[in-house]
């Protein structure tokens, strides 16, 4: 099973990018190829994960056809995933990556280079602008990552929309795959009270179960350039990141069940 997920959130400053390092680390780890791409023309996966200090090539050189497949994928020394950066973005290559993004070639460069992986994950620009709108164009999935703040109440319904959108028009495949809350400290009676309100509004069984808490060693990850579950101590965050990988493929497993049980006659299992 081949499945794109974008890593997005409605504002910046939430811990997308470190969400989406970590997970693709840890599913690399529980089994199965994963790529993790970096959409972000800031770079900050692949600042992030050391990978500029690899290669300064990516998807900019591809979508340019300076470049092939071959050459801007970078796979970790244990073989547990395989990072694709942006490239060395010039402001022109932004206005043609925009483009790219409303004439369909992006979508169509994002599931080309994903052939071959179980999971891949779109590390995506904060917002709904056009570099998000051909993420989720191009992906089966979709993980909302979200920060206890009192704007993300307000904010979160119009990204909402457009997973809707999307998924009611140019991509019917589209699913929400779930909403998980970064940075979480409930012991901060502000974050405690919007994490009680939004167990209240959202869906029920939107939420991941598991949080990913407000700690120091991610910062202390992104100075080293590593994933944070690699770090002296981080084993309790590779825990975290284990159990929202398990819990992420439970809900796929469940669709896959759904989809069997009304998909023709009864077969075996």
């Amino acid at each position: 099973m081949n499945r794109i997920i974008t890593i997005a959130s409605q504002k910046g400053g939430v811990g997308k990018t470190t969400t989406a390092l970590n997970l693709g680390y840890s599913m690399g780890r529980f089994g199965g190829r994963t790529l993790v791409v970096d959409l972000d023309p800031q770079n900050g996966m692949a600042i992030a994960s050391n990978l500029r200090n690899y290669t300064r090539l990516g998807l900019v050189d591809y979508m340019k056809r300076r470049s092939v497949a071959e050459e801007i994928l970078a796979e970790a020394r244990d073989g547990s995933m395989t990072a694709l950066g942006m490239g060395d973005v010039a402001p022109e290559d932004i206005r043609q990556l925009e483009a790219a993004a409303w004439d369909g070639s992006l979508v169509a460069a994002l599931r080309e280079l994903g052939k071959g992986y179980h999971h891949v994950l779109i590390d995506a620009p904060a917002g709904i602008g056009g570099l998000v709108n051909a993420a989720l164009r191009a992906s089966d999935g979709v993980v909302l990552v979200a920060s206890c703040c009192p704007i993300v109440l307000q904010s979160m319904p119009a990204f909402l929309k457009l997973v809707q959108h999307i998924a009611a028009g140019e991509n019917p495949a589209l699913v929400l795959d779930g909403i998980l809350l970064s940075m979480v400290d409930r012991s901060i009676p502000a974050q405690e009270r919007v994490y009680g309100e939004l167990v209240a509004q959202v869906p029920e069984g939107a939420l991941f179960r598991s949080v990913i808490p407000f700690d120091a060693k991610f910062q202390a990850a992104c100075l080293e350039a590593v994933p944070a579950v690699l770090l002296p101590g981080g084993e309790e965050l590779a825990r975290i990141f284990l159990d929202i990988t398990v819990e992420l493929r439970e809900r796929e497993l469940a669709r896959a069940r759904s989809v069997m049980a009304s998909d023709g006659p009864p077969r075996l299992f």
